[in-house]
């Protein structure tokens, strides 16, 4: 009995920062693979939100917006220009980047610290509303799961 008690222990010592970091969200045919935002020390500042956004289903589908309860308002951004949606063809996906597409959270309403998990929403043509989790991380940390890697089905999301 200790002997699996100290197994279990172990296995949950050394799956936890990836059950911590990444997040995976599905909705009509969409899976939003670890959506993550940086840290903000200051009310009022904007931060950035990156993730992969992967079309499963047979018909393209259109991410229209983005809310937050975090930020007045939400963009979304490619290389700096403001874009009305962003498009994501059948069985493609669509990875959310530095100096690419991604989302700017205006006017965050307080600081964010890394480790904390806040409600995004996105809302798809097709898919409507996906309610999912950012993680914040460090400002200039890369997230631990942008690679892809590990992919374990945990409750109603899924951690990779």
């Amino acid at each position: 009995m200790l002997h699996r008690i100290a197994l279990l222990t172990a296995l949950l010592i050394t799956a936890a920062p990836a059950l911590l970091y990444a997040h995976e969200y599905e909705a009509g045919g969409l899976s939003i693979f670890h959506p993550y935002a940086y840290e903000v020390s200051l009310k009022g500042e904007p931060t950035h939100a990156y993730m992969t956004i992967t079309n499963n289903g047979d018909e393209k589908d259109v991410l229209l917006s983005a809310s937050s309860p975090i930020a007045t308002s939400i963009d979304i951004i490619d290389n700096e220009e403001k874009m009305d949606k962003v498009e994501i063809a059948s069985h493609e996906a669509v990875k959310f980047k530095m100096k690419g597409i991604h989302l700017r959270l205006n006017g965050v309403k307080k600081a964010i610290k890394p480790g904390a998990k806040h409600p995004i929403t996105l809302t798809f043509a097709h898919a409507g509303a996906v309610k999912g989790q950012l993680l914040i991380t460090k400002l200039g940390e890369v997230s631990l799961c942008d690679d892809g890697h590990h992919n374990k089905k945990i409750g109603s999301d899924k951690r990779n």
